[in-house]
């Protein structure tokens, strides 16, 4: 009985000391380690993504060459997103609630896999099997953006620098990498009006994108050797331990109590009862119990704005792009490969708009306003709304001289998906820093769920135009 209490005691004592080290403030990252943990999110951001706008820029040559001339998109989409909600329910339910190295594996995993058979299953089986297992490939690629969002944001907020923004750059820069990857390639080495180009570029961009996932799995082992990488892992290890251990301290203190109930009768008709441990919570510097989360419904509530954020900004892009502008827009001239540029204008003002808000670290002085108060955040992102009038405009009107005119919509796309990734960004860092390391496995789930019912709500109400 005394060594469950020594062990109840000694894990007690380790989460007790976690958490006062934890309220001395975070430890500053030498340049170096900062240079290395910003790549190693970007690069969780990029592979959370890359599978996505790969399979999005191949679709058609797929469709084409391979399917008959029939679209999938919107299935394989559907797919994506479907696997991605799972993912979140299932963290939900069965996750640590808060950062777990295993996500990082279970991710890699997944992914280098799926990369590496996607390509043999789409172009070397018969048409309907293979549409079958494009489909399956899209939903396991899902589960692997899933896991890395739902366990990449919470991991990245619970360092000592708050990485959050760098995961939303890379997703950013994934649409970057795939258009550039694309455009080069389609055009310098590999003819797409042809099957046999399309079966080289889908292994030459797939076995890309499985070296890419190789690549963040490495730098995860290396930068799991620095102690400030570590220590959140362990801080929920720990914490773990010790909700464990209160449960076994009171199950040994109720059998004790049982056994001396018949001896022991106090004054006042109770017995005497064990104090529960606690820690120094990491947000208000106050002594809290260490085992044991707020309501749901008190830290939900500071959430439920910045969900609100990303379900409304990717609910407003998705609406409109890409099927209302630029698939519906009406031109004035006749520009060679203006898909290709507009679509590569999206990806630039979407990346630079993710980044916008670490410029609020980087430089202080010039750009603190670029972190937008978090209650203005809501009202400016539902006045992205007007970009619905010259979305709109380009999709009814004909020959008008300003309004289908290419360059126009050239530079209402930038500025679309400047705020898009901007408003994106905001909301996946406030929905992890408005509440408590320890709640952050549940807020980043829910912030990525409320980005998955923006996406289909937005794609699925556009069908109706």
């Amino acid at each position: 009985m005394s060594t469950t209490e020594d062990r109840v005691a000694a894990a007690s004592q380790q989460v007790s000391n976690a958490g006062s080290v934890a309220a001395k403030g975070p430890q500053a990252l030498s340049r170096g380690d900062f240079l290395l943990a910003s790549s190693f999110f970007l690069l969780v951001g990029v592979n959370s993504l890359i599978a996505w706008n790969i399979t999005l820029n191949l679709n058609p040559y797929f469709s084409t060459h391979y399917f008959s001339g029939e679209e999938w998109g919107n299935t394989l989409l559907a797919m994506f997103q479907l696997a991605c909600v799972f993912c979140q329910l299932y963290l939900l339910k069965f996750g640590t609630g808060g950062p777990n190295k295993l996500y990082f594996y279970y991710a890699a995993a997944v992914n280098v896999v799926t990369f590496v058979v996607f390509t043999p299953l789409v172009v070397y089986l018969p048409q309907t099997a293979a549409i079958a297992c494009m489909h399956i490939c899209c939903f396991f690629l899902g589960i692997g953006c899933g896991v890395l969002q739902g366990g990449g944001f919470p991991y990245a907020a619970s360092l000592p620098y708050n990485f959050c923004g760098f995961i939303s750059t890379g997703q950013g820069l994934a649409a970057i990498l795939s258009f550039v990857w694309n455009t080069f390639f389609a055009f310098v080495c590999f003819d797409l009006d042809t099957p046999e180009g399309v079966e080289k570029m889908a292994w030459a961009s797939y076995c890309f994108a499985a070296c890419l996932s190789v690549l963040y799995f490495a730098m995860f082992l290396v930068i799991l050797k620095k102690p400030w990488a570590q220590s959140p892992f362990e801080r929920q290890v720990l914490e773990d331990v010790g909700a464990k251990g209160d449960k076994a301290m009171q199950a040994v203190d109720g059998k004790k109590g049982d056994r001396e109930a018949q001896y022991e009768h106090q004054d006042d008709g109770t017995f005497a009862g064990t104090a529960h441990t606690s820690t120094v919570d990491v947000e208000s510097g106050e002594r809290v119990d260490g085992t044991e989360k707020r309501p749901a419904r008190v830290f939900l509530l500071c959430a439920a704005p910045h969900f609100l954020n990303i379900g409304v900004t990717f609910f407003i892009t998705l609406n409109n792009f890409p099927r209302i502008g630029p698939v519906g827009w009406n031109y004035n001239q006749q520009i060679a490969n203006h898909f290709i540029i507009l679509f590569g204008a999206y990806a630039l003002g979407e990346f630079v708009g993710r980044f916008f808000p670490d410029l609020s670290q980087l430089c202080p002085k010039y750009f603190s306003w670029t972190m937008i108060p978090p209650k203005l955040v809501v009202p400016l992102a539902l006045l992205r709304a007007v970009f619905y009038v010259p979305f709109f405009l380009g999709y009814k009107l004909h020959d008008t001289q300003v309004v289908n005119d290419f360059w126009f919509y050239f530079i209402i796309m930038l500025l679309f998906a400047f705020t898009h990734g901007w408003f994106c960004t905001l909301g996946f860092v406030y929905s992890m820093t408005s509440v408590r390391e320890s709640e952050r496995g549940v807020t980043a789930p829910l912030s990525v769920l409320s980005l998955s019912a923006g996406i289909l709500a937005g794609l699925y109400l556009a069908l109706a135009y």
